[in-house]
């Protein structure tokens, strides 16, 4: 019987050459994997360093320009609510009631993306003043010149806003008056100079300090005390004193922030066609810069008929 030795003779492939074939497999298929792995990470980086560029770029100057703008509402309240209780208390004659206020210096920040904002507390412009003259007649016919201000340091702070994201502000609180200004605008009353005039009446509630101002920066909380002195409540003319025929009572007001005081004034029914200011630079319609030039507005107005109500008030101040 014939064989054919051509296939009996062939050798069945060894288990060694199916691992090896088995393995380059497994080799690929882990190599595609491996691949597909290292596509997806890049992917992800991606999405996450595209997410937070978005973010720093966009939302967060948005959400911190809102946390500049909160905290910049919220110290006006916080000093106006100041200046109301200094008068309430002086209107009252209480002598020795002391009232505190609470001044966020900083705003709220977005860890660990966005510290949050500082601010100080500082006294206001030493060079500033406001200042009441007046001229009566007294008994035996003397005449007397009674200004209506001490020598004594002039009640005004500045609760400075240094604005990372939002512009740079300032409130200033100034002779009873509160002030929001921002460098390039036009500074606004929060709370309106305590001056009034009305059917021949003019009244002034006119605050002073009896010691510097000290100050306090940083992003906590400052905290404002001020201690009630003494009061000068005055009405003029009385059945001793008049006012000196053809004289006037004249409102000086020196002050960074003349525009406003001069805008205030210049809309005011009645006191307007007595108003002047003078400055170097325009201060007097010019835009608000921090460089500290000075303006003096005034108001004279004729005594003619005039009754004028005066109420000053002296406080120690204290700042923590």
């Amino acid at each position: 019987m014939l064989h054919d030795h051509r296939w009996a003779g062939a050798r069945a492939p060894s288990a060694n050459r199916r691992a090896r074939r088995g393995c380059r497999r497994a080799w690929r298929r882990r190599s595609r994997r491996a691949q597909v792995s290292a596509v997806a990470t890049i992917l992800g980086l991606l999405l996450v360093v595209t997410f937070l560029a978005n973010y720093i770029a966009t939302t967060l100057p948005n959400d911190m320009t809102q946390n500049d703008l909160q905290r910049e509402t919220l110290v006006q309240n916080q000093v106006s609510e100041l200046s109301i209780l200094l008068q309430a208390i002086a209107s009252h004659g209480e002598v020795g009631a002391q009232v505190s206020q609470a001044v966020a210096l900083g705003s709220a920040g977005l860890p660990p993306f966005a510290n949050a904002d500082a601010g100080a507390l500082t006294a206001g412009n030493l060079s500033a003043s406001l200042k009441l003259n007046f001229t009566l007649v007294g008994p035996g016919g003397i005449v007397e010149n009674l200004p209506g201000s001490a020598a004594t340091p002039v009640g005004s702070f500045v609760v400075q806003l240094r604005n990372t994201y939002a512009p740079p502000a300032e409130v200033a609180f100034e002779q009873g008056a509160v002030i929001l200004a921002e460098p390039g605008s036009l500074p606004v009353f929060t709370v309106p100079p305590r001056i009034s005039f009305s059917n021949n009446v003019l009244s002034l509630f006119l605050p002073r300090f009896a010691n510097a101002v000290g100050s306090e920066s940083g992003t906590g909380t400052a905290d404002v005390s001020l201690r009630l002195l003494s009061t000068g409540p005055v009405s003029l003319p009385t059945s001793a004193y008049a006012f000196q025929s053809g004289s006037h009572v004249t409102i000086t007001v020196v002050t960074p922030y003349a525009a406003t005081w001069y805008a205030y004034f210049k809309t005011y029914t009645g006191l307007s066609s007595y108003l002047t200011c003078t400055g170097s630079n325009n201060v007097c319609t010019a835009l608000y810069t921090a460089s500290g030039t000075l303006g003096t507005v005034t108001l004279s107005i004729p005594t003619a008929g005039l009754k004028l109500n005066v109420l000053s008030a002296l406080y120690s101040i204290n700042v923590l």
